[in-house]
């Protein structure tokens, strides 16, 4: 019996979190304070819905159409197109950071786990421009940390929720 609950909670702990409240942190080089903000996320399929609450309201959803932002009292726009190979692609790879999909992520990182945490560096010359890692850190994952290669880093924390 205690085998089964055991399998059975190993199973529970290994689905992503497809919706919850974040934190992010973002620190750029040479400001002294870092941006907070935080709302909630949910993610359908290969679309991430990212909606800020603070420091003010907006959402923003990616997917392999494109990148997509609302802001309240105004249309949803495009800021972004799907034909893009780059774009189109971004909604995948947010998908698979998110549940951890390491098959997936395998396709565009070089991966390195280390217990509970993915260390995940770009080899798209492209991506390798924008971010020079990332550390993704439990499964589901809870904690999320870009770093740039010009010395930024994004910190995100991610804790589950209710899907609205």
């Amino acid at each position: 019996m205690a085998v089964l609950a055991a399998l059975m909670l190993a199973n529970a702990l290994a689905k992503p979190a497809p919706c919850g409240d974040f934190q992010q942190q973002k620190q750029v080089p040479g400001m002294h304070q870092a941006f907070h903000s935080s709302g909630h996320y949910q993610l359908q399929g290969n679309t991430l819905i990212w909606q800020t609450l603070k420091p003010f309201a907006s959402t923003l959803e990616v997917s392999p159409a494109g990148l997509y932002q609302s802001l309240p009292g105004q249309v949803r726009q495009q800021i972004a197109n799907g034909d893009n190979p780059l774009v189109a692609s971004l909604g995948t790879l947010l998908a698979a950071v998110m549940t951890g999909d390491e098959k997936a992520l395998a396709q565009h990182f070089k991966v390195n786990r280390q217990g509970e945490t993915l260390t995940l560096v770009p080899q798209d010359a492209l991506v390798a421009k924008g971010i020079s890692d990332i550390t993704v850190t439990g499964q589901p994952p809870h904690r999320i940390r870009l770093d740039e290669p010009q010395g930024g880093q994004t910190l995100i924390t991610l804790t589950r929720g209710q899907c609205q």
